[in-house]
């Protein structure tokens, strides 16, 4: 099942362009009748079809043809592989994906959604030198990538999974902590009914060996917004996420960050627990206001260890680890 969320947005008398220029594509057309179609709408259905089918990774421009007075338009794609190449590119990418899809299917959509999260932030590299890192070939196949290629693997990914999700493209930080907006993609998806936003990517680049964070994990537009601008809207997303209050790692206050640290940090044993301090640190430095809770928590027991702590600003979410 393919989710085509970007066919919904378009008006009715351009949803059979649509329909030919997406199937055109698929089957590597070197000319395509897209009918009578507005010559304004042909750059936005370019981009919604390759948003909705991020298999078509090998195309990268047209040109067109109107036909006097019958305003009959013919796209002529500009394809970015040879034929055998593409064809073979493509088999790669499809028998990758099913391997994907085989180690996160579970038996609810909560649970094949958080395991393929998980198998992203743990499998995946980011990579943004390399030269098939910025396609989906590059992340399905060689597993680098940049977060065109993971949003994008994410997609494809629900849709072999029966799971509707769309590719969200925009401006974000240019690190998940701090820096100018820039060029970004990440996800919005459904999950028992509910829309959320996911960015795998900054989730990945937060994440250490084994240990997988979930900052941007099923979250809300508001929770999402100090980060991420989307370029256009799409479906709300008004539930706050919910991993961290189902764990029992959400601190509403300085008392519950103290019992949270003490009930997690065992003397001799490793440890790496994340925590949401957003309800109690609102708008106030993280390191300031949690210094003390999570000395408090630590109870001077950890003599001969080391602490390191990562602080998200943006999310309000820290990564307390003791070895």
């Amino acid at each position: 099942m393919v989710y085509c969320f970007y066919r919904g947005l378009l008006p009715a008398n351009c949803v059979e362009a649509y329909d030919k220029l997406r199937r055109g594509l698929l089957d590597l057309d070197t000319e395509i009748d897209l009918g009578r179609v507005d010559g304004s709408m042909l750059d936005k259905l370019m981009n919604y079809v390759v948003n909705d089918e991020p298999i078509i990774y090998y195309c990268d421009a047209f040109s067109f043809k109107v036909k006097g007075v019958t305003k009959l338009t013919t796209a002529e794609p500009h394809y970015t592989l040879p034929f055998d190449q593409i064809k073979l590119y493509t088999k790669a990418i499809r028998t990758g994906l099913k391997g994907i899809v085989g180690n996160v299917r579970a038996a609810t959509e909560a649970e094949t959604v958080a395991k393929l999260h998980d198998f992203i932030c743990t499998k995946f590299t980011y990579v943004n030198t390399d030269f098939y890192s910025h396609g989906i070939y590059g992340a399905i196949c060689r597993r680098r990538a940049v977060c065109d290629g993971i949003a994008e693997t994410f997609k494809l990914a629900c849709d072999e999974l029966g799971i509707a999700s769309i590719i969200i493209r925009g401006e974000a930080k240019s690190s998940a902590e701090t820096g100018n907006l820039g060029p970004h993609a990440w996800n919005k998806v459904r999950v028992n009914g509910v829309w959320y936003n996911m960015d795998a990517t900054y989730d990945l680049s937060l994440s250490k060996g084994d240990f997988v964070r979930h900052d941007y994990y099923l979250i809300s537009d508001d929770e999402i917004s100090f980060s991420h601008k989307p370029q256009q809207a799409t479906v709300e997303c008004r539930a706050r996420g919910t991993y961290y209050s189902s764990h029992s790692l959400l601190a509403r206050s300085e008392r519950e960050l103290e019992d949270i640290v003490a009930a997690h940090v065992k003397p001799g044993v490793q440890t790496v627990v994340e925590i949401d301090v957003s309800p109690f640190c609102g708008g106030d430095d993280i390191k300031t206001k949690t210094k003390e809770p999570i000395s408090r928590g630590l109870n001077r027991m950890l003599n001969g260890w080391s602490i390191e702590i990562d602080y998200n600003s943006m999310r309000r979410i820290l990564m307390l680890h003791v070895k």
